[in-house]
């Protein structure tokens, strides 16, 4: 009876008791993980959709006019986060036209040894009569043209770790219309306050028309 007992314990078929497995997670495009392959220094880019800037783009302008680029690049041996510089570009000017004042906003972290450069397709940008590169790092061209269209890139430097953001801008030829206008400024243009251009033109003259600010 013993051995019977014993030969039925026996002959249970085993159970395998599975392995924990990690689940497997999907990362987001708009949080960025280090790429270290090939190089001595890490990297971070991020693509991010730039929102309120624009009318309705068209199947062919969806990328061009409403994403920013941002790259940034610190030595490995310098990976301390105190040592990290950031640049962020905004489009100020919502409708950019020819013949008006186009601005565009580069905010950076960082030091005060930051050393600040801007490029248009890939050619460096330095002031002029027409073009003002601004003290805090904003780029002023005073009337725009249609050769303003392109990629602009703002790029800052700190003790070996650089960053830099792009943001392609489009010069139109026609007026906006009144609907684009409440699209972009998410409001009516008649609510424009002369408060708002005494804060984003230079020495404080600006004129709020068309439901942005026009600089004197």
């Amino acid at each position: 009876m013993v051995a019977l007992l014993l030969t039925g314990f026996h002959s249970l078929p085993s159970k395998t008791i599975p392995r924990f497995q990690p689940a497997k997670t999907t990362r987001d495009p708009f949080f960025p993980l280090p790429s270290t392959s090939g190089s001595n220094n890490l990297h971070l880019e991020a693509q991010q959709p730039l929102t309120g800037v624009g009318p309705s783009p068209t199947p062919k302008e969806t990328t061009s006019k409403h994403y920013t680029n941002s790259r940034l690049t610190v030595p490995r041996e310098n990976a301390d986060v105190n040592d990290f510089v950031s640049t962020r570009i905004t489009l100020a000017t919502p409708y950019p036209q020819v013949g008006k004042p186009l601005q565009i906003d580069c905010y950076v972290t960082g030091s005060s040894g930051v050393r600040v450069t801007w490029h248009k397709d890939d050619q460096l940008l330095s002031s002029s009569n027409r073009v003002k590169i601004m003290s805090n790092h904003t780029l002023l061209i005073s009337r725009a043209e249609n050769q303003d269209s392109g990629n602009y890139e703002c790029s800052a430097e700190y003790q070996g770790s650089q960053s830099s953001s792009s943001i392609y801008v489009h010069i139109n030829n026609n007026r906006p219309l009144s609907a684009d206008l409440d699209q972009v400024q998410g409001r009516p243009p008649s609510m424009c306050h002369p408060r708002d251009c005494r804060n984003r033109c230079p020495g404080g003259k600006g004129t709020c028309r068309w439901g942005y600010c026009e600089c004197d």
